[in-house]
């Protein structure tokens, strides 16, 4: 099978925007009327957001924020709070607020608001070294790359655990890791969705894998990465229905799970690769060989699979372009035969497989 890497030479369309952008936001050396220059660049980068806006699939990254503009009169205030947040600070109503989420009561969290999901997991993992100054750090291979950091930088023995084909942690690995390191504390790195698949790792099967190896309460500390599903578990039972509980902005959120399912089916009709865990709205894809497809679509690349995430700012229109632009031009790829799409079966599991061993891998048309 040919490699992704030969795909290069592939005939592809000419994606919208593919090069005219280069230099558009080159500043000019001079210019008679500054302020008017400024004005055009910022309104120039701003039709450049908003276009690539229309067809943003495979980042973590939420762009449905018009309702931050109520908040724009407060960005020339400098808001940002200092020491402890439950110290005479004004500043404790968003960790109130999270902790009604999770049903959590106000004399059993404490926490801040951090830059975001990497600085969240650095605190998280130095809490646990504190407590247990000489634990080892366990975690699964599919963790945010901010978790190995972290690790290097605490200077902690990272132990790396294998994950399902869903991506959630294995925990006869764990179980089998835990046995060979009973003589130091376990410091366990749990992932509420992994970053590329969704996957999402059973808490209560860790922590019944942790007694079962002889691990008290005192000698164990459990920190979840919720950055990607945190905010979006809360609403969902085990069917991936709606937890009726209020805040109705986040619940509109979840809307995203119904895209998911519509995602995962229509490209496997057409012979396409697909996988989409329980209780995620992350869905895998076999990696397109054009680099230009992959850039328009904004796609994330590992391997041989792709990802499209269903965030709030995705319609099911922009999914539909995205599987009909996939589909179209998966039958031009590779109509003479000459390179086949990849096998997910390591990667995904053979029952999502659809390649030429493991399902249909036809095309469209049937070539």
């Amino acid at each position: 099978m040919t490699k992704i890497s030969n795909a290069a030479a592939i005939d592809k369309k000419d994606y919208p925007n593919g090069n005219k952008k280069k230099d558009i936001f080159a500043i000019e050396e001079f210019c008679a009327d500054r302020q008017d220059f400024l004005t055009k660049i910022l309104t120039d980068f701003e039709d450049h957001l908003t276009e690539k806006a229309g067809h943003f699939l495979g980042y973590h990254v939420n762009l449905d924020l018009n309702h931050l503009m109520d908040l724009s009169p407060l960005l020339r205030f400098h808001i940002n709070n200092a020491g402890d947040p439950f110290k005479d600070s004004s500043f404790i109503s968003v960790l109130d607020w999270f902790g009604q989420l999770w049903e959590i009561e106000k004399d059993e969290c404490w926490g801040y608001v951090t830059n975001g999901g990497t600085e969240g997991n650095f605190q998280g993992l130095l809490l646990g070294r504190e407590l247990l100054a000489d634990g080892k750090l366990y975690t699964s291979r599919e963790s945010h790359y901010s978790v190995f950091k972290a690790a290097r930088m605490f200077r902690m023995d990272c132990i790396i655990i294998r994950t399902l084909t869903t991506g959630e942690i294995d925990c006869n690995d764990l179980r089998e890791k835990l046995c060979l390191n009973k003589d130091k504390p376990a410091i366990i790195n749990l992932n509420i969705g992994t970053t590329f698949k969704g996957g999402v790792d059973n808490l209560d099967l860790v922590i019944k894998t942790l007694e079962e190896c002889g691990f008290s309460n005192d000698r164990f500390y459990i920190h979840c990465d919720a950055a990607l599903s945190g905010l979006i578990s809360p609403f969902l039972e085990q069917l991936l229905s709606l937890n009726v509980k209020g805040r109705l902005g986040l619940q509109q959120d979840v809307k995203c799970f119904d895209e998911c399912s519509i995602l995962e089916r229509s490209p496997k009709d057409a012979g396409i690769e697909s996988m989409l865990n329980e209780m995620s709205f992350v869905v895998v894809f076999e990696r397109p060989p054009n680099p230009e497809f992959i850039k328009y679509w904004n796609l994330s690349c590992e391997g041989n699979m792709t990802h499209v995430i269903a965030m709030p700012h995705v319609t099911v229109k922009m999914l539909e372009d995205f599987v009909n632009d996939f589909v179209q031009e998966r039958n031009i790829w590779y109509q003479c035969g000459q390179i086949q799409p990849p096998c997910l079966a390591k990667e995904i599991g053979t029952s999502n497989c659809c390649c030429s061993i493991h399902g249909k891998g036809g095309l469209q048309n049937g070539n």
